[in-house]
């Protein structure tokens, strides 16, 4: 039987702690997420909330046309639906 020790080991780390590589990357990654975080709640006109803004407002009238038209719609008899009143009668 072999006696080798076939464990998986670690390797040894030349320092103790984040790398300047390490530490480097993570600034970048910080500044890449305030660059978003910035545009995302922005005032400016590019930014996505005006964007969101501008698209709540296109819905909202959209859904005040389809109001219309279905209060319009539902006030003429429709000639093609059966009179239900008489129907029942």
């Amino acid at each position: 039987m072999n006696n080798e020790d076939t464990s998986f080991k670690l390797p040894q780390l030349q320092q103790c702690g984040p790398t300047r590589a390490l530490v480097k990357e993570i600034n970048s990654r910080q500044l890449e997420m305030d660059a978003i975080t910035g545009q995302v709640l922005s005032a400016e006109p590019h930014s996505i909330s005006a964007e969101i803004g501008r698209i709540r407002e296109i819905v909202i009238q959209q859904l005040g046309d389809i109001r219309q038209i279905l209060k319009v719609a539902c006030r003429k008899p429709n000639p093609n639906w059966p009179n239900t009143s008489q129907e029942f009668e």
